[in-house]
C-alpha cells in the first residue's frame, strides 16, 4: 500500500558540500581577521568591494587553520583591482529612488491638479518706468 512516501529502492546517496561550504569557526581562531573585515565594512559604509584585502586575509586564515580546503585565493573571483566609489553612485541611487516615488505621484497630479492655462514662465523682462 502506498502512502505517498518514496520507495526504499530509490535512495539518494549523500554527496560532499560544494566549494564554499565549510565548518564554522567555533573556536574563534580567525576572530581578529573577521573583526578587521567588519571594521572595514563599517568604515566604508558597508561597501564590500572596498574591503577586498580583508576578505583575502580572512580566507587565508581559514585555510591555514584547516577550516577550509586550501585553495588559491585568486580562484574565488575576488578582483585584484582597486574599487573606487564615486559620489555619483550615491547621487544616482537617491535620484532613482526619488524618480520612482515621483512616477507614482505624477499621474495623480496630472489628472487632478495640472492646468494648461496656468503656464507661467519664471520671469520676463520689461522696460523700466521713468
Amino acid at each position: 500500500m502506498s502512502n505517498g512516501v518514496t520507495s526504499n529502492n530509490a535512495r539518494v546517496s549523500p554527496r560532499p558540500p560544494d566549494l564554499g561550504a565549510f565548518p564554522l569557526d567555533h573556536f574563534r581562531e580567525c576572530k581578529s581577521e573577521i573583526e578587521g573585515y567588519y571594521t572595514c565594512m563599517k568604515a566604508h559604509e558597508y561597501m564590500a568591494p572596498l574591503c577586498r584585502d580583508e576578505t583575502r586575509i580572512y580566507l587565508k586564515c581559514r585555510m591555514e587553520r584547516g577550516l577550509m580546503t586550501p585553495a588559491d585565493v585568486n580562484g574565488f573571483g575576488i578582483p585584484t583591482t582597486e574599487f573606487v566609489p564615486t559620489r555619483q553612485h550615491k547621487i544616482d541611487l537617491k535620484q532613482r529612488f526619488t524618480k520612482q516615488k515621483m512616477d507614482q505621484v505624477a499621474p495623480v497630479w496630472e489628472n487632478n491638479y495640472k492646468r494648461d492655462d496656468l503656464a507661467v514662465p519664471d520671469g520676463f523682462e520689461r522696460e523700466r518706468e521713468v
